[in-house]
């Protein structure tokens, strides 16, 4: 008989419950990366990676994503922090409240790891919440810090422009890379 878990837990939970000790991931470290614990004081847009010991894909972020020279750059306009999804340490959020890793990430609703919150003037301004392609991820940066959000509420309807433009352009979009 099935355990039936999903009604007395989240995924992120069950899947916490479940992983082995043994296989943990271990954090690796990025030169983009930076510590702040108080998000008041930050003006410029800002990128929250959450990662835990359980996180099956962050190797691959860090080796094929986040290492990459395009997105290397577009993340140095960010202040990119990153906190460990299971933390109870405290930092003060963006209103001012005091909170935690393991708080944001139920507040925000982010089940896969590496998620990534991006703010901008202390606004939310989407999630990420699934694995990206660098094509992608740049442009949800670009939207963000380039303040396209508002212009476009909607992230999907400017990642059609964004390929439109750059497609007149003649640049050759690979999105698999």
């Amino acid at each position: 008989m099935a355990s039936k878990s999903y009604k007395n837990t989240t995924l992120s939970n069950y899947i916490e419950a479940q992983q082995n000790a043994s296989q943990a991931y271990t954090f690796i470290d990025h030169a983009s990366l930076q510590v702040a614990s108080n998000f008041q004081e930050f003006d410029q847009p800002v990128a929250i990676l959450f990662e835990d010991k359980d996180c099956t894909a962050c190797e691959d972020f860090h080796q094929n994503l986040i290492n990459r020279a395009d997105v290397k750059a577009e993340l140095d306009k960010y202040l990119f922090v990153r906190f460990d999804a299971y933390s109870d340490q405290k930092i003060i959020g963006f209103d001012g409240k005091l909170t935690s890793p393991r708080q944001m990430v139920k507040d925000y609703d982010l089940n896969y790891r590496p998620g990534i919150l991006l703010f901008d003037e202390g606004e939310n301004i989407t999630k990420i919440d699934g694995k990206l392609y660098s094509f992608h991820f740049n442009t949800v940066l670009k939207y963000v810090r380039g303040k396209h959000y508002q212009y476009y509420p909607k992230f999907s309807t400017y990642l059609r422009a964004r390929q439109a433009e750059l497609l007149e352009k003649g640049v050759d979009i690979n999105i698999v890379d």
